[in-house]
């Protein structure tokens, strides 16, 4: 409501008072006011706010006074209706994630025995991260549980706010705060296979390993290790069916970020007939960290003769 004289408003002095027939409160200029109570208008444009506070038609009555004697009284009839209210929930999964690694968020709507819509909103407010529904947009979403995926795309603090709103307009929010950490390999591990032929036969020698691997915040990298696994076909005996070897390499000391140069180890395995025999051959690359914590992945060698 703007109530603005039609007069020469400095001229004069000008004041007001109000009533209710029902609950509710008004504000002017942002400052609440008492009913039945003389207020001097200060300044020519006066914006009022009233927010009803209980269901039904608010007769809201202003009287406008000036120093001449002069009144004038006008009646503002305003609706209020009770807006249905309704539970929200939203529940992580898990609060502490890997970097690209999704969590999943459990949503509660209920509106009791009311029948309600309801949208959410899935806002970023600190971070970065992607949702399984648009980004501050409201999404339709049904009355009882729903599942909704989050992934955080950058480390440290990612900030969620999820805001629900029924079909009546009102709106409720929740906050979830992540903490996303890199776990991983940096960079793609390098590995490096001799292998030579002699005789009839084929061996694998010399592995060079190259690779950048980091753990979580509050942990340390203690060993890193190479397995090599080769299956064979049986017509040189079960004996060389199935090989696995283990590789070990220990840091001097336990570190979060580990850079490995040019790791050698021998493998000196026996391959028969000339690798025709040769099945299958896997290389997997593992580090463990001192929260008991393993990160393991399968690299494709780089084979020289």
């Amino acid at each position: 409501m703007n109530i603005m004289p039609d007069y020469a408003f400095s001229s004069l002095d000008t004041s007001f008072s109000f009533s209710s027939d029902k609950n509710g409160v008004l504000k002017l200029n942002g400052n609440t006011l008492n009913p039945n109570t003389e207020y001097e208008l200060i300044s020519q444009n006066n914006i009022f706010e009233y927010t009803g506070t209980e269901q039904g038609i608010h007769n809201l009555k202003f009287i406008i006074k000036n120093s001449k004697g002069f009144s004038k009284e006008e009646i503002f009839e305003l609706e209020y209706v009770q807006v249905p209210d309704f539970n929200f929930s939203a529940n992580a999964t898990s609060t502490e994630k890997d970097i690209n690694m999704s969590d999943v968020i459990t949503v509660v709507l209920d509106g009791g025995n009311t029948t309600q819509s309801f949208h959410v909103k899935a806002e970023l407010m600190d971070g970065q991260g992607t949702f399984n529904i648009p980004l501050n947009t409201y999404s339709p979403f049904q009355n009882g549980t729903s599942i909704l995926t989050f992934t955080p795309t950058s480390v440290g603090l990612v900030k969620v706010k999820l805001t629900a709103r029924n079909n009546y307009g009102l709106e409720k929010e929740i906050l979830i705060n992540y903490t996303s950490s890199f776990f991983g390999f940096i960079s793609p591990p390098f590995l490096v296979v001799q292998k030579s032929q002699s005789g009839c036969c084929l061996y694998a020698n010399h592995a060079t390993l190259n690779l950048q691997a980091k753990t979580r915040e509050n942990a340390q990298i203690t060993s890193i290790e190479l397995e090599y696994y080769r299956r064979n076909s049986n017509s040189n005996g079960p004996s060389y069916a199935i090989v696995t070897k283990t590789f070990h390499y220990t840091p001097p000391s336990p570190q979060q970020v580990i850079n490995l140069t040019n790791w050698f180890n021998n493998i000196a395995d026996f391959q028969a007939g000339n690798g025709i025999n040769l099945l299958e051959e896997k290389y997997t690359v593992t580090f463990f960290d001192t929260q008991g914590n393993s990160f393991s992945q399968i690299v494709t060698p780089n084979i020289i003769f």
